[in-house]
């Protein structure tokens, strides 16, 4: 459970680290000798024994001062000197940095929406987005016309944040605090392959469908809306998250707890189906032929090189199908040859033809001592060139209607899937609340009910630009602190790499630079997972037992972590390897 306690402390944020000056002043120790001699002088002349004795005790007072001070300063400087050093090695890197792993792999959902009308898109997480007539512009300011693509996806726990690449910590006023999510969400809308561009004065409506901690059911959880402005590399708030409740989803528990292998058993059949989700989604739209566009009958180039070689024979062999159309066809050079004619005027002994597409094809000419290979396309013209254009005019309507017929297939078919999966996770959660209840007695209701606090919920905010949106709450980072070792199986120590760190109950994920002495802000009475890529890019990782079995007391930790050895893990088991 989240408890947000940023007003309980006072810190300074115009904290500057002493310069040398400042700590040279403080080093002075005759001068705090002649101080304390002067004071004494003026409240009673001479200094006796006492006074002198006094004056002893204050030197050696100033000596352990300024010893206490050094110790301080030092410390400050190791603090500062790993502090500039994560800075240093994340600023050589992408801001939005994702493991180089097969899971990390971005999925994109892609939408058609007209660009003039606008529209609705209804993602398969029941999230929605709404695009107002004439929303993009292409980047000379032009409004876009026509269908534009609508590439889309979403984050919901620390593995999707891990996996993305996109940090997780906002600065304020000096101080850096962790972004606790309900959720993210990456928009971009491309036509013909380039990226367009959201028309100053529009926005996207966007209803990010999530699910948050809600510590009490009668307190709506509080989040922001924030920008990544991967130019400045940081989050840019833009706004207060419009949050409304739509159903109830458990609290995890640990290991232990009554209720943990009932609720084990639910969630990794969650994780079961939202992968197989995925995993036919992504097969949808090869399960159905896609309809061929037909191909508008060529007319001749200006600058065309046009011959009438008899390849009747060659096309009927080559495309039998095309042979009725362009058998009296004349024949010109592809836009990419630049072969003259002189070089075609020979006596050719053979001549082969082989079909690229419906509009390119390969000639082979042959002679004893000369080859030549070009490509060309067929030619009408007259009344040929007209019948052809009637007949693609009618080609071009049928082609229109089957992809109409497609896209009404695929959509059906993915409706299904979503009713279909809708269905096996109702069953699975009417399992799990049955399992619940033969566990609930009078003696353990404190234990039982708090499962029932966590909420799907719908984030609605505005989107004036593409990119990435996320919706959050800033966490102060734990005061607790240790400086800690991390060691293969092997035994070499591991530094200058990315360490990840989740802890249970906050739905973010932290990155910090692995050093010899890294420091460590945890809460040990927490359950934290700590995780790092390999360079090989095998996983090594820190189970939350080892963490817990540490002693608080010592400031100097090593810890050996476990290794993954899968290269590239898939992530249906890189799910079930960080779930904790």
């Amino acid at each position: 459970m989240l408890i947000y306690m940023r007003d309980q402390y006072k810190f300074n944020k115009n904290y500057k680290d002493p310069g040398d000056e400042q700590i040279r002043s403080h080093m002075d120790f005759d001068f705090v000798l002649k101080e304390s001699q002067r004071q004494a002088m003026e409240q009673g002349g001479p200094i006796s024994t006492s006074a002198r004795m006094r004056s002893t005790i204050l030197y050696a007072s100033a000596i352990a001062a300024s010893a206490l001070l050094l110790i301080l300063i030092s410390t400050s400087v190791f603090s500062s000197s790993y502090e500039e050093k994560q800075t240093e090695y994340f600023a050589q890197k992408h801001y939005v940095n994702p493991p180089n792993i097969e899971a990390a792999k971005p999925i994109f959902a892609s939408y058609k929406v007209p660009a003039y009308d606008g529209g609705v898109i209804e993602h398969e997480s029941g999230s929605k987005i709404t695009i107002p007539k004439e929303a993009f512009e292409y980047k000379n300011g032009k409004v876009v016309t026509g269908e534009v693509d609508i590439l889309y996806r979403e984050f919901h726990d620390f593995i999707d944040f891990f996996l993305s690449g996109v940090p997780m910590t906002y600065d304020s006023l000096g101080q850096t605090y962790n972004l606790e999510s309900a959720g993210m969400v990456e928009i971009f809308a491309e036509q013909g392959g380039q990226r367009i561009n959201i028309r100053p004065g529009k926005s996207l409506e966007v209803e990010l469908v999530s699910v948050v901690e809600v510590p009490n059911l009668n307190i709506p959880p509080s989040f922001n809306i924030y920008k990544l402005n991967e130019t400045e590399r940081k989050w840019e708030y833009t706004n207060i998250d419009n949050i409304e409740y739509l159903e109830v989803k458990p609290e995890q528990v640990s290991i232990g707890h009554i209720a943990y292998e009932f609720q084990k058993e639910y969630f990794d059949r969650l994780i079961e189906l939202d992968v197989l989700h995925k995993d036919l989604l992504r097969k949808v739209n090869s399960s159905i032929p896609v309809p061929k566009e037909p191909v508008r009958p060529t007319q001749q180039r200006e600058d065309a090189l046009v011959f009438n070689f008899d390849l009747k024979s060659q096309l009927k062999e080559a495309a039998p199908v095309l042979y009725g159309a362009y058998k009296d066809a004349l024949w010109q050079l592809h836009s990419s040859e630049k072969i003259q004619r002189s070089e075609l005027d020979y006596q050719w002994e053979t001549l082969e033809l082989i079909q690229l597409n419906e509009l390119d094809f390969k000639l082979t000419l042959l002679a004893a001592d000369k080859t030549q290979t070009i490509l060309i396309n067929p030619l009408l013209v007259g009344s040929a060139f007209q019948k052809a254009m009637d007949s693609y005019g009618n080609a071009l309507d049928n082609y229109s209607t089957s992809m109409n017929d497609w896209e009404q297939k695929i959509a059906n078919k993915k409706k299904e899937i979503q009713e279909n999966m809708q269905a096996q996770k109702s069953i699975a959660q009417k399992n799990y609340k049955e399992n619940l209840l033969s566990l609930q007695t009078e003696n353990n209701k404190e234990d039982i009910l708090p499962l029932i606090q966590r909420t799907k919920v719908v984030n609605k905010f505005k989107a004036d630009e593409l990119g990435i949106w996320n919706c959050d709450r800033p966490v102060l980072p734990e005061l607790s602190k240790f400086t800690a070792k991390f060691k293969l199986p092997s035994g070499k120590v591991l530094h200058n790499l990315t360490g990840y760190m989740a802890c249970k109950g906050q739905n973010t994920v932290q990155k910090f630079l692995v050093d010899r002495k890294t420091p460590m802000h945890l809460d040990l009475s927490k359950e934290y997972l700590i995780w790092l890529v390999l360079p090989d890019n095998k996983i090594a990782l820190l189970k939350p037992k080892d963490i817990k079995s540490i002693d608080p007391k010592e400031r100097k930790q090593q810890f050996t972590l476990s290794m993954i050895e899968d290269v590239d893990i898939e992530e249906k088991k890189l799910r079930s390897t960080l779930n904790f």
